[in-house]
């Protein structure tokens, strides 16, 4: 659920990036970027967001 959420504000910024370049469109650079980057920013995170309390433990006790 949460990689398809964080999938839509790659998949946004990335077609609002495309349609500016192919066409004579208004300069929202900074929307296109802001939602590509984060996009990409919130699917590298969403990993660490699907750990639940019990494996968080199970993995801190494997690490010492």
């Amino acid at each position: 659920m949460i990689f398809a959420f964080f999938s839509i504000l790659l998949l946004a910024g990335s077609s609002v990036w495309a349609f500016m370049l192919g066409s004579d469109a208004a300069p929202v650079n900074g929307q296109a970027v802001f939602f590509f980057l984060m996009g990409i920013f919130f699917l590298t995170l969403a990993p660490a967001m699907l750990v639940t309390p019990e494996r968080a433990e199970e993995l801190a006790q494997a690490a010492e």
